[in-house]
């Protein structure tokens, strides 16, 4: 099957160009040359988006030669790993090429780094992780977009399936799992039953209880940043996946309850640090504590979200017992001014009912923008630059919280008289 009208209609014109170019420097080098990867997925699937990376097979240790003479004909930045039989050709900040030489993979144990050999295009392929990303197109003259499909993977993407290749695929790549729930939910496949058995009986023997990868964190933090995370997670935890978290790891009601809300708050949030990190401090405090200090260095947390969550383990049960009915707004505003806005989420979906939740409510949406409007450049006609400038301007603030004044006007009136007050008139 030669898919040229299909890929006529998923690349744009200087990309099937450049795969042309790609086909014929690799004739002219005497070597064959596939596009695999996701382009092949996403081109056979209705309104999927372009992926500017493209990936490239070439058989017989062929990829640094294949990247310099693309280079030659083409420009480019070209980038050489001899030691893996790989090279990357840069064309701007968009579009490149990942060019790797065929090859195979085995695994001395569960979980364990393959030990890589290269090899020919089936090979390559079946080392895959499902039919769907098992398929490659013939780049060469004359067999160019000839769709080749060793697994039938093309009659698996029109039947929408996610089907794996062998029966040990989960059990040396438990990544491989955590990659199914959520191309499930991405692309709106199912999981082919036997495959989800595969998965939930690997998961089961408890080979990978408490495995936490670099790769696994990824596909975390890629079902965390779904705009609705939770088809993914409770997909996870029905094929006993979320055990590399921990065994212990329940999607009960409160949990699922908190993150439905989350969604319910999203839109004042949207300029959050790194959205996923909100449904992940609900993970976490779902955890036992001492399996927590075991994650969370693991987890490559930037420093807002270490932030956000030590205030969650040190401030809430602080927070919860406070009698926020008592406070004015003033006191509202400066007790939670301090708080990360990824806590503040996390009280307002983890706490719905509690006066925590209304006062964090109520700070977000009303006073957290509030602020005088008088200026220092105002009152540096009644005040002299210093401290108690700086004190007069915080008071007006919370004067202007608890509704005790409503115009510049009368912030000016009550700035003169405590000026005059610090006798520091001019």
């Amino acid at each position: 099957m030669k898919l040229i009208r299909s890929m006529q209609a998923y690349f744009p014109a200087e990309v099937l160009e450049l795969l042309h170019h790609v086909g014929e420097s690799a004739a002219a080098l005497d070597l064959r040359v596939f596009l695999i990867g996701g382009s092949i997925r996403d081109l056979l699937l209705p309104h999927r988006e372009f992926d500017w990376d493209i990936d490239l097979v070439v058989e017989h240790r062929g990829a640094e030669a294949l990247g310099q003479e693309m280079q030659r004909r083409c420009g480019g930045q070209l980038q050489i790993f001899e030691q893996y039989g790989t090279a990357k050709l840069k064309f701007d900040q968009r579009l490149h090429l990942d060019i790797a030489t065929a090859r195979t993979e085995t695994y001395a144990h569960p979980g364990a780094n393959p030990k890589v050999s290269f090899s020919d295009l089936h090979a390559d392929l079946i080392r895959r992780d499902f039919t769907i990303n098992a398929m490659a197109i013939a780049l060469l003259p004359g067999e160019f977009g000839e769709l080749i499909d060793y697994f039938n993977g093309y009659q698996d993407l029109e039947h929408r399936l996610l089907r794996t290749l062998h029966e040990n695929k989960f059990r040396e790549d438990p990544v491989r799992c955590w990659r199914a729930c959520r191309l499930q939910h991405a692309l709106s496949f199912q999981i082919e039953s036997q495959t989800a058995q595969l998965i939930s009986e690997t998961m089961q023997t408890g080979i990978f209880d408490r495995f936490f990868s670099p790769r696994i964190r990824t596909e975390l933090r890629k079902v965390l940043s779904f705009a609705d995370p939770l088809p993914s997670l409770l997909a996870l935890e029905a094929l006993n996946v979320l055990r590399c978290l921990d065994p212990e790891l329940r999607l009960n009601e409160n949990l699922l309850g908190a993150l439905n809300r989350l969604e319910q708050w999203e839109p004042w949030f949207a300029e959050a640090h790194d959205q996923w990190a909100a449904p992940l401090c609900l993970l976490l405090e779902a955890l036992s504590v001492p399996r927590r200090a075991e994650l969370i260095p693991h987890l490559e947390l930037n420093q807002h979200q270490v932030r956000s969550w030590e205030a969650i383990v040190v401030q809430t049960e602080k927070m919860l017992a406070l009698n926020w009915k008592t406070l004015k707004p003033h006191q509202v505003y400066q007790t939670l001014k301090p708080i990360p806005d990824l806590t503040l989420w996390f009280w307002l979906a983890r706490f719905p009912e509690s006066e925590l939740a209304q006062a964090a409510e109520y700070f977000w949406g009303e006073l957290r923008l509030s602020k005088p409007e008088i200026s220092g450049h105002d009152l540096k006609t009644i005040l002299k630059p210093g401290p108690q400038m700086r004190e007069i301007l915080e008071k007006l603030h919370h004067f202007r919280l608890d509704g005790l004044v409503h115009s510049k006007e009368e912030e000016f009136a009550l700035a003169q008289k405590w000026a005059q007050e610090l006798k520091e008139v001019l």
